[in-house]
């Protein structure tokens, strides 16, 4: 589509279904008239951010494609839940903190992990199984909230987070904590209630910043680390 599709502001309307459309112009978002938009069967894979902008609409159609950011369970849920999801984001990226709470997510999404400037990052009750890999490279993170999901792990990479003071992954199923916990230098919270941990490593001896550590209801734990 032309970038000057969103001098279109009159629309109401706008079907641009069975075409081989791979991306939205950024400004999509101007078209706060729209009320109902379908594009099904194209090629897409994220949404602009500027669609958070479009409160009048009130239907959308995008059956037929892959998407990545929003995901297809946000996409699934209806107009309503995609338009809260690109929301969250937008303020996300000019407020520096992102709250994707309750979105029944199972992976975090492409979008977020662009955001490495962000301080806090809330994905609490969700349906997360893994976080990404590359968890790392958001270098000014101070808040990494992922409680009551489905992790079974922390990557090793969450030790990159040196700037992180706030880690709270309750109600998991986490059996273990890497060993690059103890990079965290920063760190000051830490709540791991209601998993299967059942040893933490020698190196959380190394978190001398720490003034709050909660392993309530973890059965399996029957020792502490010496160190």
């Amino acid at each position: 589509l032309p970038d000057s599709i969103d001098a279109l502001t009159g629309l109401i309307s706008l079907n641009l279904d069975d075409n081989g459309i791979t991306s939205l112009p950024n400004e999509f978002g101007r078209l706060t008239e729209l009320r109902a938009l379908s594009m099904r069967n194209n090629k897409l894979r994220y949404l602009p951010l500027s669609m958070a902008g479009m409160t009048n609409l009130r239907r959308l159609d995008v059956e037929g494609n892959d998407f990545e950011s929003p995901p297809m369970e946000v996409v699934g849920k209806g107009v309503e839940a995609v338009l809260e999801y690109l929301q969250s984001l937008s303020l996300g990226s000019s407020s520096d903190d992102i709250d994707l709470r309750s979105q029944n997510l199972e992976a975090v999404p492409v979008h977020v992990m662009q955001f490495n400037s962000m301080r806090g990052l809330l994905l609490d009750k969700n349906d997360l199984k893994f976080l990404p890999s590359n968890l790392g490279t958001l270098r000014s993170l101070k808040t990494l909230s992922v409680s009551e999901n489905k992790l079974e792990e922390v990557p090793d990479t969450v030790g990159m987070l040196d700037q992180l003071q706030e880690l709270h992954a309750d109600g998991n199923k986490l059996t273990k904590l890497p060993a690059t916990i103890g990079d965290l230098k920063s760190l000051e919270k830490l709540t791991l209630r209601n998993n299967d941990i059942s040893e933490l490593p020698p190196e959380i001896g190394s978190l001398l910043q720490l003034s709050e550590l909660d392993i309530r209801d973890n059965p399996n734990l029957h020792t502490m680390p010496l160190e």
